[in-house]
């Protein structure tokens, strides 16, 4: 079952990143996904937190997290938030990061399950990055949606280029943003889980009634 929010919930889609000297990567939930994460941080530490002219920085909204700091870093972590206040400070940064595994032996996870912080990120109104195989039900979800950046590959290039488009294709970060909201109030809400399941029940009544 994937969770859904409030239609009202729903930031409008962002149409540009909010600074012009920063770039805030924006976290949410559980960091299950270590491998995938360890490469971006590799990634902007070849950087030197640095992209497109613009100073990185990274907000972690969650419980829990274990972070090393072999190199500099530029983490700002703000704990457990509702969900509310959660897309409210989400839509404050400029791209949403969503890791998923690559790693064959979870295979089977990355294609039947699917992240409630994609959910969150979607309402947030802000473009995804999607870091995660291609086989992955995010990764096609987004896909379908044109609202994401979908990066498949685990080299600091992949994720460098991925994270450069949304800086300087001005188009494309609105782009994404505005299919994301569309995806988003079409499969993710509250209103639409609750037609589904009732949609299903109805479904599964009639299934009786003709076994009958």
């Amino acid at each position: 079952v994937v969770p859904g929010l409030p239609a009202a919930w729903a930031k409008q889609p962002a149409t540009r990143l909010n600074n012009g000297n920063k770039l805030v990567i924006g976290f949410a939930g559980q960091m299950y996904s270590k491998d995938e994460w360890d490469q971006l941080l590799a990634t902007l530490d070849a950087l030197d937190l640095k992209l497109e002219g613009r100073d990185v920085e990274i907000k972690m909204l969650g419980r829990e997290f274990e972070l090393e700091g072999f190199y500099k870093r530029n983490i700002h972590y703000l704990g457990w938030r509702d969900q509310i206040e959660s897309i409210e400070l989400l839509s404050q940064c400029d791209i949403l990061y969503c890791p998923y595994f690559f790693d064959r032996e979870l295979e089977s996870t990355s294609r039947l399950s699917f992240p409630s912080k994609l959910t969150t990120y979607l309402a947030a109104g802000r473009p995804v990055l999607l870091h995660g195989p291609e086989y992955s039900s995010p990764y096609k979800f987004l896909k379908q949606y044109d609202a994401g950046i979908l990066c498949h590959g685990l080299a600091k290039t992949a994720i460098s280029n991925s994270l450069s488009r949304l800086v300087y294709d001005a188009d494309k970060y609105a782009q994404l943003a505005e299919n994301g909201n569309r995806a988003f109030l079409e499969n993710l809400t509250d209103e639409y889980m609750r037609r589904q399941f009732l949609k299903t029940l109805d479904m599964a009544n009639n299934a009786r009634g003709f076994s009958k």
